[in-house]
């Protein structure tokens, strides 16, 4: 007797595994993604738990809300998306500090764009099905920049891309956007992303 099993029922098995039970599969995206930088806000672990969750809460919507904007905005370029991206990632560092204002608590312009980042990978691989237009914008979309696709990126046999003296989650814009431009570059004619993705899985790329 064979399965009768649907490919969307074993995906959702996986999503399940992965991002939890919540209902709104969008939001469990942007926790995940959360989940992928939150180690490295220093002094967060301090915070009381009621004001955290209230903050954090605040801080979901924002990222959803503005998510939206990048993939469902008609954006017919690389330039005029690095620039509504820009002005997210800009905004999140402001909002996030509305809501935590203790100076000793640093968001930067590198965690900023990994939770963005991340968000967009996260739900371009849930689809299109539980997630429409997300892939309208898809060829602009940058790399999450991390220590994985950084020693990746650096041990490529052609043309390697060297890791910046600054940790990720400490990059300024201008240092963010200059390894994003190295790596289009790179990869002329491939998706930035396609290649990301590849690279995670360790796949052979050109």
């Amino acid at each position: 007797m064979k399965t009768t099993l649907s490919q969307q029922e074993i995906t959702d098995f996986w999503i399940r595994c992965y991002l939890g039970d919540d209902i709104d599969i969008f939001k469990k995206c942007i926790q995940r993604a959360y989940l992928d930088l939150n180690r490295t806000i220093h002094k967060l672990a301090e915070v009381d738990q009621i004001e955290k969750d209230k903050n954090h809460k605040h801080l979901i919507d924002f990222v959803s809300i503005n998510c939206k904007r990048l993939f469902s905005e008609s954006i017919t370029n690389q330039d005029e998306f690095d620039l509504e991206h820009k002005k997210v990632c800009e905004e999140l560092q402001v909002t996030f500090k509305l809501y935590y204002t203790d100076s000793t608590i640093e968001f930067h312009y590198g965690q900023a764009q990994k939770w963005i980042n991340m968000t967009l990978k996260y739900l371009f691989a849930i689809g299109e099905n539980e997630i429409p237009g997300i892939t309208k914008n898809y060829p602009f979309y940058h790399i999450p920049i991390d220590n994985i696709i950084r020693h990746k990126m650096a041990k490529l046999s052609v043309n390697p891309i060297k890791i910046p003296s600054v940790s990720w989650s400490r990059l300024t814009y201008q240092e963010y956007i200059n390894y994003q431009t190295q790596v289009r570059n790179r990869f002329k004619n491939q998706i930035p992303l396609d290649v990301e993705f590849r690279l995670f899985n360790n796949k052979e790329i050109e």
